[in-house]
């Protein structure tokens, strides 16, 4: 965590359209932990450099994981 909050949290909350990150635990399995990172829009996500990226995957070393990327929309806020 210490990590992820060193490189990828500083990175993204540089980025232009970034909102918000949230880390969640899976309850079932805590070693399992998922991002949720919240864009103002899905093109501001898009149009960060894939070479900045794969920068800050590896300063994460060895706690760099494949990351399995989805998409959602957010439909309505409470």
């Amino acid at each position: 965590m210490q990590v992820d909050e060193a490189n990828w949290s500083r990175f993204v909350e540089r980025q232009d359209g970034f909102v918000r990150k949230q880390i969640w635990v899976d309850i079932d399995d805590p070693d399992h932990i998922h991002a949720m990172i919240e864009w103002e829009s899905l093109e501001q996500w898009k149009a960060i450099p894939h070479d900045e990226l794969a920068a800050v995957d590896v300063a994460m070393g060895t706690w760099m994981r494949e990351p399995t990327c989805r998409t959602f929309e957010i439909i309505r806020h409470s």
